[in-house]
């Protein structure tokens, strides 16, 4: 076995048993996953994809592999949980390759691909069955299959193969996550522009290229025409952007901002590279912690500071109190931890414009010499990533002015942004890793598997508080006990949430007339499930609104603080 496969094995061994480790057992939903589980599990019933008000992911290759293992099985939350290993491991995987076929050393690669499989944005969603790492696993597939058909120029049939390769994970990726289909639609045109010297090369591209395009097309036609889904429109949210497009551009700040935060170890690790450039940085970094951060906490409080972008990462663990549930929870993330976290990111970011400023500027003035250094050539690998990542921010801006653009959406811009920064540090500085990096990476894969255990053993005692309700003669019809919960509760009431986006069939939402949730405490799924009538209340802590009943507390122990 060589070092490559050796160390491949080993990130994609680690990740399984960094989620192994969560303890993802749990018989019911977590975060949107109840909707796309209850799909593959009425899939593996009636061979057919149903949907149920709440998905507007199609669910597709995902739910046919869970509905396997539930036909081979039976029936199970954490089996259907489970199904998503292959996904993670396929990421590790693909993330070294990728790390690789752009030139990086091992243990870079390695260093690369640890920082994302064991973040913890990734762990969490790897420990669900949310349609995130899958999607990234696909695109990951895409992008491989369009480097290797650019890497192999002697070889046209195994190029074509590759393509194909491509193509097809494309396609068959954007049936479970749809925001895939960019990659194949975007990337195909530029490998043919690469090989514009093979006409051949090309027909076959444009050929896949429009099979891509057909593909895509049915499949969103099919989508729509379903009942209960919930289609996405690229359009939503476009109008309120190019209005105030110089106001909206402010928007894209918190992306970065969060994609910083997520690649730290990587961007830490390599500082090295532009030591000087962190030192320049000091003045710039100042301005920035005025602007963005000392302004906007005087005004706003601590809302200028890390996690900019929430959902997944939050200063509770994951999500936020009244997201999923009612009642509130310890902060898992101290003030001290998130102000030292904001100015890691906005000096590497002062230090990083002034890299690239610097880059710039001596490319010009060795094209002005008549000579252009060969190693200083981005690989195609970069330019792929670059090229999805133009075409993919775009989309996410829009969301971002609404208000509506979550964390985990920035799951395939880590990649992008990691792999140019240790490539530059390898060729400043050389192939060795420096020990911070791997102890960061450490410290941000014991703190994923930490919150996400915590939020699992809630979630267990969440059930296990309901049922004891059920088992003492409640109908599940008068128990609220969270989105997970409460959303299985309504589709199996009625077969679907009641949605205003529904369109088929016409007529299925009803609006909530006369009716009002009873208590203070936020808690804004009760709008979706009109049929549950609020008389017994699970929650994460005393409402004054309560009488509290005879049954006991239920107690859960967390890994973070209070335990």
């Amino acid at each position: 076995m060589n070092r490559d496969l050796r160390a491949a094995l080993l990130c994609a061994l680690l990740v399984i048993l960094c989620i192994l480790a969560t303890v993802p057992v749990l018989e019911m939903g977590v975060n949107d996953d109840w909707s796309y589980t209850r799909t593959a599990r009425d899939l593996a019933r009636t061979g057919r994809l149903i949907y149920n008000g709440w998905a507007t992911a199609m669910v597709g290759v995902q739910a046919y592999t869970a509905a396997l293992l539930i036909k081979l099985f039976g029936f199970s939350f954490t089996l259907v949980r489970l199904s998503m290993l292959p996904f993670a491991a396929g990421c590790a995987l693909l993330l070294y390759a990728l790390g690789r076929r752009a030139g990086l050393a091992p243990a870079l690669s390695m260093l690369g691909t640890l920082c994302i499989v064991l973040s913890p944005l990734f762990l969490p969603l790897a420990a669900s069955f949310m349609t995130d790492v899958p999607g990234l696993f696909f695109i990951l597939l895409c992008i491989y299959g369009c480097a290797r058909a650019l890497e192999d120029p002697q070889n046209r049939k195994a190029r074509m193969g590759w393509l194909a390769l491509a193509a097809a994970a494309g396609v068959l990726g954007g049936t479970a996550r749809q925001i895939v289909w960019l990659t194949p639609l975007i990337l195909l045109p530029y490998v043919a522009w690469a090989r514009r010297d093979d006409r051949g090369f090309i027909a076959v591209t444009a050929a896949l290229w429009v099979v891509s395009v057909a593909s895509v097309a049915g499949c969103v036609f099919w989508f729509r025409s379903q009942p209960y889904a919930l289609p996405e429109r690229p359009s939503e949210g476009l109008d309120l952007f190019l209005r105030g497009l110089p106001l909206s551009l402010t928007a894209l700040l918190p992306l970065v901002f969060t994609a910083l935060l997520f690649t730290l170890p990587v961007l830490i690790a390599t500082a090295r590279a532009w030591r000087s450039d962190v030192v320049l940085g000091v003045i710039p970094l100042a301005l920035v912690f005025f602007v963005f951060i000392g302004g906007p906490f005087l005004l706003f409080g601590d809302g200028a500071l890390a996690p900019w972008i929430k959902n997944i990462v939050t200063i509770w663990g994951v999500m936020e109190p009244g997201e999923t549930t009612v009642g509130t929870e310890p902060v898992t993330l101290p003030v001290v931890v998130r102000i030292f976290l904001s100015l890691a990111v906005y000096a590497l970011l002062a230090a990083l414009f002034l890299a690239a400023a610097r880059a710039i500027q001596a490319r010009r003035q060795r094209s002005g010499g008549g000579k252009e250094s060969v190693s200083g050539a981005l690989p195609p690998v970069v330019w792929l990533f670059a090229l999805f990542l133009l075409a993919y921010i775009p989309l996410l801006l829009p969301r971002a002015v609404q208000g509506i653009a979550f964390d985990r959406y920035l799951l395939p811009v880590l990649p992008a942004v990691a792999l140019p920064v240790l490539l530059c540090y390898q060729r400043r500085v050389g192939e060795r890793v420096p020990a911070i990096g791997w102890v960061l990476v450490g410290l941000f894969a014991v703190y994923g598997i930490a919150v996400t255990h915590d939020y699992l053993a809630m979630s267990r005692a969440r059930l296990a508080a309901a049922q004891v309700l059920v088992a003492s003669g409640v109908p599940r019809s008068q128990i609220t006990a969270g989105l997970e919960y409460d959303g299985w509760t309504q589709a199996d009431l009625t077969g679907y949430v009641n949605d205003r986006r529904i369109i088929i069939p016409p007529g299925a939402y009803r609006p909530p007339v006369d009716r009002t949730f009873p208590l203070a405490s936020p808690y804004a799924f009760w709008q979706w499930t009109p049929d549950i009538m609020f008389r017994y209340f699970v929650v994460l802590s005393p409402q004054k609104e309560l009488i509290t009943t005879p049954f006991p507390p239920v107690p859960y122990t967390t890994w973070l603080p209070p335990f």
